[in-house]
């Protein structure tokens, strides 16, 4: 697993407002501001980043505050941090990635 305080200090390069985030054991990075390229267009959406395992077999995941219907495979909602999130089931993105590029890799399936 990589260092979290480095990680975050990378990604708050790129999205100054990042933070992390914990509901118990499970920790996440909220990236409130994430420009999301789907279609050729560009939203603006929130974002929950979870760099390691949680439990719910995969690896990483990368949650949104919508869903983008058309793209991405098997979407389903979550209740997180007292909101609805939204991911789809998208493979095996390591945990020994930086955490940019876990981003981009989950990115992948929405453009």
């Amino acid at each position: 697993m990589r260092n979290s305080d480095t990680e975050l200090k990378a990604l708050q390069k790129h999205w100054k407002d990042a933070e992390l985030l914990g509901e118990g054991e499970r920790k996440f990075v909220l990236l409130p501001n994430l420009k999301v390229s789907s279609d050729g267009k560009t939203k603006l959406v929130a974002a929950l980043l979870q760099p390691w395992a949680n439990g719910n077999g995969y690896p990483t995941r990368l949650y949104f505050s919508e869903r983008f219907s058309n793209k991405g495979n098997n979407w389903n909602s979550f209740n997180i941090l007292g909101s609805t999130w939204h991911a789809c089931s998208w493979g095996e993105v390591s945990e020994d990635l930086p955490w940019i590029e876990i981003i981009a890799n989950h990115l992948r399936p929405l453009q």
